[in-house]
């Protein structure tokens, strides 16, 4: 097995820590005081500039030729690791990236206080890593689970970068760890992989032509959606059903299922103790909008199916559904009960870009560069900043919003 990290997707999730994944960049105009006011700004030419919160004290910056570990409430820097470093991941402190060539690189783990480097992981065979994507599993376990384009699932050893074990699962996506269980999503099939011993609990079979989303965890079970691995070139008349699905994470027997005549179905999230997902693309319109599951019966609580037969953004919080659409500047607030429109709030010209949601607030991209803080209740404007240039991601934690402009540096805002 051979991985490079040019072509690096990193994610990491699990009971052990909520973490911010960011690229970000620009400096422009903002609220003063409270939410939404600029903390610091790191510039940098980089187009590829990204941050993650590491600790209450510390964050962790990447841009073409450096991983640099800044003071969170300042900017500072605090050390730095040459380096062409591509997306870094976050868990108890610690930094685990692929570095330093964008092919045979191997993975690092870094302290996120001091930044030494802790670990070197060169890949199973010597010669590097081939593209992949991360999980941490919990912290008694102590394991960093690692998807190769390979279709191999690694387990490495959180401490030391050794292999643990190594399992041929013939899938490539996000892992995602719940009750000692790593599922990987991928096309044809998921399988869930025991991260003790490394061997495949149970596989998930689907339609050879379907791709499985990376899945939530609701409650005891994973929930997926599935779509057509190529929705862009899909024409009228294909007739694969697409699916929303749960399955136990221990067993990976189906809890339930609803399948759907839509081409592509967003990821799910989670609203409360809700599922929702949302029809992205669809043909014949039958079905359409947001569909919210409870997990108990195969059938939708509730579907809300004048939002447009486009949904391209999807946030969920305990307080509400929060939908863009193709076609649509405005976001439009769903109450988790029902699915009832709650309140909509209009950049008024281009598409919005990018929506996340808090139980305190929903913070949403449009007109390319205008980032505004709504409301999560009413759909008020509570904050606002405008970028130099336009807005290519955003990410939110309970104390620090990180912006990402095209090539304007880094910037960090309150929350």
């Amino acid at each position: 097995m051979r991985w490079s990290g040019g072509a690096l997707r990193a994610a990491i999730m699990g009971v052990v820590a909520v973490f911010v994944i960011v690229f970000a960049t620009g400096c422009g105009g903002a609220n003063q005081s409270g939410a939404g006011a600029v903390l610091w700004q790191f510039p940098t030419a980089s187009l590829g500039v990204g941050a993650k919160a590491v600790s209450q004290d510390v964050a962790v910056v990447t841009d073409d030729e450096a991983l640099v570990g800044v003071a969170a409430d300042t900017g500072n820097e605090l050390w730095r690791q040459d380096g062409a470093f591509d997306d870094v991941v976050v868990a108890g402190g610690q930094i685990y990236a692929a570095c330093c060539e964008r092919d045979g690189s191997s993975i690092v783990a870094i302290d996120g206080q001091s930044g030494t480097v802790l670990w070197r992981a060169e890949g199973p065979d010597a010669k590097g890593f081939g593209a992949v994507t991360l999980g941490a599993a919990a912290p008694t376990q102590n394991v960093l689970v690692v998807s190769s384009n390979e279709g191999d699932v690694v387990g490495l050893d959180l401490t030391s970068g050794k292999q643990r074990w190594i399992t041929a699962a013939d899938v490539f996506g996000v892992p995602v760890v719940s009750n000692n269980i790593a599922v990987v999503p991928g096309t044809g099939k998921a399988v869930g992989v025991d991260i003790t011993t490394g061997k495949v609990a149970w596989s998930l079979p689907t339609a050879a032509a379907l791709e499985f989303s990376t899945p939530v965890v609701q409650g005891e079970n994973f929930a997926f959606t599935s779509s057509l691995s190529d929705p862009v070139g899909a024409s009228e008349g294909e007739s694969v059903p697409t699916q929303v699905i749960a399955v136990d994470s221990q067993t990976g027997k189906k809890a339930w299922e609803y399948q759907t005549d839509a081409v592509e179905l967003t990821a799910p999230v989670l609203a409360g103790d809700l599922v929702v997902a949302a029809v992205a693309k669809s043909f014949s319109g039958s079905t359409a909008g947001v569909l919210a599951f409870d997990g108990r019966s195969d059938e939708p609580t509730w579907v809300a199916s004048d939002v447009g037969r486009r949904v391209q953004q999807l946030a969920g919080s305990s307080g509400g559904v929060y939908v863009a659409s193709g076609g649509s500047a405005a976001v439009v607030a769903l109450a988790v009960g029902d699915g009832s429109q709650q309140w909509t709030y209009d950049f008024g010209e281009v598409d919005v870009d990018k929506l996340a949601a808090t139980d305190n607030a929903v913070w949403a991209v449009g007109n390319a560069d205008t980032l505004v803080g709504l409301a999560q209740g009413s759909g008020a404007v509570e904050a606002s900043y405008r970028a130099n240039a336009a807005i290519v991601t955003l990410d939110v934690n309970p104390d620090s919003i990180f912006v990402g402009t095209y090539g304007e540096g880094l910037v960090a805002l309150s929350g």
